[in-house]
Protein backbone atom coordinates (compact mmCIF):
# COMPACT_ATOMS: atom_id res chain seq x y z
CA UNK A 1 0.00 0.00 0.00
CA UNK A 2 0.89 3.66 -0.46
CA UNK A 3 -0.39 6.85 0.67
CA UNK A 4 -1.57 8.84 -1.78
CA UNK A 5 -2.47 13.36 -1.89
CA UNK A 6 -5.95 13.58 -2.27
CA UNK A 7 -5.22 16.15 -5.40
CA UNK A 8 -3.56 12.62 -6.98
CA UNK A 9 -6.64 10.41 -6.25
CA UNK A 10 -8.55 11.54 -9.62
CA UNK A 11 -5.11 10.79 -11.24
CA UNK A 12 -4.32 7.22 -9.48
CA UNK A 13 -8.13 6.83 -11.04
CA UNK A 14 -7.13 7.40 -14.41
CA UNK A 15 -4.37 5.52 -14.65
CA UNK A 16 -5.58 2.26 -13.18
CA UNK A 17 -8.10 2.62 -15.42
CA UNK A 18 -5.61 2.72 -18.51
CA UNK A 19 -4.00 -0.24 -16.98
CA UNK A 20 -7.44 -1.95 -17.33
CA UNK A 21 -8.17 -1.43 -20.45
CA UNK A 22 -4.93 -2.40 -21.59
CA UNK A 23 -4.71 -5.33 -19.84
CA UNK A 24 -9.18 -6.32 -20.39
CA UNK A 25 -9.94 -4.96 -23.99
CA UNK A 26 -9.10 -5.61 -27.66
CA UNK A 27 -8.68 -1.86 -28.59
CA UNK A 28 -7.86 0.39 -25.49
CA UNK A 29 -8.46 3.96 -25.15
CA UNK A 30 -5.32 6.49 -25.89
CA UNK A 31 -4.08 8.68 -23.02
CA UNK A 32 -5.74 11.54 -24.56
CA UNK A 33 -9.19 10.15 -23.82
CA UNK A 34 -7.85 9.43 -20.57
CA UNK A 35 -6.75 13.19 -20.81
CA UNK A 36 -9.82 14.15 -21.48
CA UNK A 37 -11.97 12.48 -19.46
CA UNK A 38 -9.82 13.97 -16.54
CA UNK A 39 -10.40 17.84 -17.95
CA UNK A 40 -7.00 17.90 -18.88
CA UNK A 41 -6.04 17.73 -14.92
CA UNK A 42 -3.08 15.97 -15.94
CA UNK A 43 -0.68 15.38 -18.43
CA UNK A 44 0.37 12.39 -20.83
CA UNK A 45 3.43 12.18 -19.11
CA UNK A 46 2.03 11.79 -15.26
CA UNK A 47 -0.97 9.46 -16.48
CA UNK A 48 2.11 7.40 -17.81
CA UNK A 49 4.54 7.99 -14.90
CA UNK A 50 1.48 7.06 -12.63
CA UNK A 51 0.57 4.16 -14.66
CA UNK A 52 4.43 2.68 -14.67
CA UNK A 53 4.04 3.63 -10.73
CA UNK A 54 1.27 1.17 -10.07
CA UNK A 55 2.75 -1.86 -11.96
CA UNK A 56 5.93 -1.24 -9.91
CA UNK A 57 4.22 -1.24 -7.18
CA UNK A 58 2.33 -4.59 -7.84
CA UNK A 59 5.74 -5.81 -9.55
CA UNK A 60 3.15 -6.23 -12.39
CA UNK A 61 2.08 -9.18 -10.67
CA UNK A 62 -2.03 -8.49 -12.08
CA UNK A 63 -3.37 -12.08 -12.04
CA UNK A 64 -2.40 -15.04 -10.14
CA UNK A 65 -2.31 -18.18 -12.42
CA UNK A 66 -5.52 -20.59 -12.15
CA UNK A 67 -6.41 -24.08 -13.57
CA UNK A 68 -7.50 -22.55 -16.50
CA UNK A 69 -4.49 -22.22 -18.79
CA UNK A 70 -3.84 -25.74 -17.66
CA UNK A 71 -6.65 -26.98 -18.65
CA UNK A 72 -6.70 -25.08 -21.96
CA UNK A 73 -3.01 -26.63 -22.47
CA UNK A 74 -3.87 -29.86 -21.71
CA UNK A 75 -7.07 -30.28 -24.05
CA UNK A 76 -5.13 -28.89 -26.91
CA UNK A 77 -2.30 -31.32 -26.63
CA UNK A 78 -4.36 -34.10 -27.08
CA UNK A 79 -4.21 -35.87 -30.20
CA UNK A 80 -8.13 -37.21 -30.24
CA UNK A 81 -10.78 -35.42 -29.51
CA UNK A 82 -12.45 -37.57 -27.00
CA UNK A 83 -15.41 -37.12 -24.65
CA UNK A 84 -13.11 -37.19 -21.46
CA UNK A 85 -11.79 -33.75 -23.54
CA UNK A 86 -14.87 -32.12 -24.01
CA UNK A 87 -16.11 -32.69 -20.44
CA UNK A 88 -12.34 -31.19 -19.61
CA UNK A 89 -13.44 -28.07 -22.00
CA UNK A 90 -16.80 -27.54 -20.16
CA UNK A 91 -15.01 -27.88 -17.18
CA UNK A 92 -12.64 -25.06 -18.08
CA UNK A 93 -15.20 -22.71 -19.08
CA UNK A 94 -16.91 -23.14 -15.91
CA UNK A 95 -13.53 -22.29 -14.21
CA UNK A 96 -12.91 -19.36 -16.23
CA UNK A 97 -16.30 -18.17 -15.57
CA UNK A 98 -14.92 -18.30 -11.64
CA UNK A 99 -12.06 -16.99 -11.92
CA UNK A 100 -10.94 -14.26 -9.78
CA UNK A 101 -11.54 -10.72 -11.30
CA UNK A 102 -8.15 -9.09 -12.27
CA UNK A 103 -9.72 -5.49 -11.78
CA UNK A 104 -10.09 -5.93 -8.09
CA UNK A 105 -6.00 -5.20 -7.21
CA UNK A 106 -4.96 -2.83 -4.58
CA UNK A 107 -2.43 0.12 -4.50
Amino acid sequence: MQQVQRRELQLVAVSAMLIDCKYEEIWAPEVNDFIFISDSAYTREQILAMEKGILNKLQWNLTIPTPYVFIMMLSASADNKSDKEYGLVAYASAVYAARPNPRHFYI
